[in-house]
Formats: C-alpha cells, structure tokens, sequence
C-alpha cells in the first residue's frame, strides 16, 4: 500500500503522509484478514487514492490504517477542493467502493464537501 501511494502521489508532486502498524510477526494481531478481505481492501485504499489524484486538486494527502479491537480502519484524507457528496456521480467508483466494504462486512463512510479544505 506504502509503494502504491508513492508511486501515485510522487508522479503528481502530492506529498502524503502513510501511517500504518509496524510489520512485526511476532506481535499477536488483534485482526486476521483473509486473503478475500486483504484484495477488497486494498482495491477500496487503490480506488481512493486514484480519485484523490484524478479529482481532488490537493497537494497533500494523509493515508492512516489501523486494526484495533478486532477492527480495521483505512482512512485517506486531503486537501483538495472537496465536492458535493450527496449528488450522483457519472462514476462507479465510490459505488464500487461500498459494495466492496458491505461485501466484507464493512462500513464506507464519505466525507466530503465542494471547496472544503481539510488538513
């Protein structure tokens, strides 16, 4: 996930911040994925970060994972122009997005607003 978000914010000068748990295997993980629910996952991180370059006009942006109390959490912020997240988009990729998350069980939260700048 690190690389890929490299990969894709240093082609558009996009400085981003990655904040994901150390890779220790010896440390008891509070959640197990599944090789299904790792593919839905990082598909879910890869659509958001493509509609974060091709969209969103930022020039910085935040990635934070977590897995916590048997949960996970993947975050990815920015600080672009935003848009109205209640309108239908001529794209499948947000709906994509909640399929995959309800499809492992998840939730798919959006926030968002025209010319919301956040940090």
């Amino acid at each position: 996930m690190r690389r890929f978000a490299s990969d894709t914010f240093g082609t558009r000068d996009i400085a981003f911040r990655f904040s994901a748990p150390d890779a220790d295997p010896d440390a008891d993980m509070d959640v197990r994925l599944g090789a299904n629910i790792r593919r839905e996952v990082f598909l879910i991180f890869k659509e958001s970060v493509n509609n974060l370059v091709k969209h969103s006009g930022c020039t910085e942006a935040e990635i934070e994972f977590q897995m916590t109390d048997g949960s996970l959490l993947l975050r990815v912020s920015d600080n672009g122009k935003g848009f109205d997240a209640s309108r239908d988009s001529d794209g499948h990729g947000l709906v994509s997005m909640r399929e995959r998350a309800t499809s492992i069980g998840g939730q798919f939260d959006l926030v968002s607003a025209p010319a919301e700048a956040r940090s």
